[in-house]
């Protein structure tokens, strides 16, 4: 199923629209990495689904390194465990 450029320039409208009404500049920098795969989507060569993938993966990998690390409480106590 091919996708066709309107529709990501649909996505590239919405997207950029988020960018606009962010308040935060990490979330404004999130969405304008979605658009800049989108252009690239339309700048590549149709066909390539492995430069297609590698750019989905980037982006994948951009927004989980933007998400808040999880903390671990340092907990001292007299366990067994405790090294």
């Amino acid at each position: 199923m091919a996708i066709t450029d309107k529709k990501i320039m649909e996505k590239m409208e919405a997207e950029l629209l988020l960018a606009k009404t962010a308040e935060q500049p990490e979330k404004v920098k999130q969405h304008i990495g979605r658009l800049q795969l989108l252009c690239e989507l339309i700048l590549e060569e149709e066909g390539s689904v492995s430069q297609m993938t590698h750019l989905a993966d980037q982006s994948i990998a951009s927004s989980l390194s933007s998400l808040d690390k999880i903390e671990v409480p340092n907990h001292k106590g007299n366990s067994l465990l405790d090294f």
